[in-house]
């Protein structure tokens, strides 16, 4: 799944980031990172600066993804077993109660009128514990990838993509990590 953005006061589109499919019946469902989603409502519908903002943080960054997604302007492309693409709607979106700190959101696609649940391959998530001795890969888009909207937006199309893959083991927690309140684990890509 390839998250993308549209601005309407610049008329561009823009690559956002990187999901995967992980459900398609009843629902389609997409998982990605929040930061995908909430840097790109930083850009287009900056929150608004008051002087309490440093004290209370973001406190309207659901309602400017709301809006965003109401007026259709964040977009999922998602990837068929047809070997072609498709832009999907956002219906709903699912964030943590500080999207700044757990950075998974949960995606609700409308699938397009004319394809079926089976027209869609998923990723299985895997919620077993990880060894530490096997490597972690890891994988998004990045600069450089490029799309279209189609001419007519419930028709398949095509994109270019450019992966970054990364490889790399876990190396433990790291319970304060700098410039965060949260944990982390460190990666050694």
């Amino acid at each position: 799944v390839m998250i993308v953005g549209f601005s309407d006061q610049t008329g561009t589109n823009d690559v956002l980031g990187s999901g995967f499919l992980v459900g398609v019946a009843p629902h389609m469902l997409a998982l990605t990172a929040t930061h995908v989603i909430t840097e790109w409502a930083d850009k287009v519908r900056p929150p608004v600066r008051n002087s309490l903002a440093a004290l209370e943080g973001d406190t309207d960054i659901r309602a400017r993804v709301q809006q965003l997604i109401n007026a259709e302007l964040i977009r999922a492309v998602v990837h068929t077993e047809l070997n072609t693409y498709r832009l999907c709607k956002i219906a709903s979106i699912t964030i943590t109660a500080d999207p700044r700190v757990v950075d998974v959101s949960c995606l609700r696609l409308i699938r397009p009128p004319d394809m079926q649940p089976q027209d869609f391959g998923t990723i299985p998530v895997d919620a077993d514990a990880y060894p530490w001795d096997e490597p972690v890969v890891i994988a998004g888009f990045r600069s450089g990838s490029s799309w279209t909207p189609p001419e007519f937006e419930n028709q398949p199309f095509s994109i270019t993509q450019n992966l970054a893959v990364r490889a790399g083991y876990c190396r433990g927690a790291i319970e304060k990590p700098p410039g965060l309140t949260y944990p982390m684990f460190k990666l050694n890509m």
